[in-house]
């Protein structure tokens, strides 16, 4: 993939995952549903509260370091729509502390600022929230897109060399023994008893064949 430490461990994710699409009889691409996800957050709420805070006569010292800041928010989600992760990062140069799900006043507030910083914090939660669920989803789509490319590229691999896979080994097996009663009779037939060593760790296919051998 060219990026070095990090394609590695995307790599190693991937194949994972490649690996418990096929132990459970399923594609990648079984779970794209057309085009990738698009979202439109409204930042309506946010925009009003801090026209609120940003226009307070006389602000407080904290409220005044933070007025620049929050005024570029403003400027920027008032424009055309953003994507989540832009918005992601502008909200956390505004203060909003995404790990305490808190937004940091900087200060102590007056009285009469106090009930507007709590809207502000309210509308900024909601739309954080939304965001980190779009930018969740749109990674999610794109991880599946990248690994049915690399199924697809392996598949035609595979059929040109001619060669199987474990996982294909294992699957074979299964449909092998599942669609000839006879093949599968004849194995029965050929133990008494079976044991499975960590039988916690066997995947859906290995159970499987565990329980069409075991009758």
């Amino acid at each position: 993939l060219g990026m070095g430490g990090r394609g590695s461990s995307l790599v190693s994710l991937m194949m994972t995952i490649k690996s418990q699409f096929k132990a459970q009889g399923r594609r990648p691409e079984d779970m794209l549903c057309g085009e990738p996800p698009r979202h439109t957050l409204d930042p309506s709420a946010l925009i009003g509260s801090l026209l609120e805070f940003v226009h307070l006569p006389e602000p407080g010292a904290a409220l005044s370091n933070k007025i620049p800041a929050w005024q570029t928010l403003i400027d920027e989600l008032s424009e055309a729509p953003l994507k989540a992760d832009r918005i992601l990062r502008l909200l956390s140069m505004a203060g909003w502390d995404e790990t305490n799900d808190r937004l940091k006043p900087g200060g102590s507030l007056k009285k009469n600022e106090k009930e507007i910083f709590g809207t502000v914090e309210t509308a900024s939660r909601a739309l954080a929230g939304h965001a980190a669920e779009c930018c969740e989803q749109e990674l999610a789509a794109t991880l599946v897109r990248l690994l049915t490319a690399m199924w697809r590229s392996a598949e035609q691999e595979k059929q040109r060399r001619r060669a199987l896979d474990f996982s294909d080994l294992e699957c074979k097996t299964l449909l092998l023994l599942d669609q000839n009663p006879a093949v599968a009779e004849s194995y029965r037939d050929r133990f008494k008893h079976i044991l499975v060593d960590e039988y916690q760790d066997v995947n859906l296919v290995q159970a499987m064949i565990v329980r069409i051998l075991a009758g």
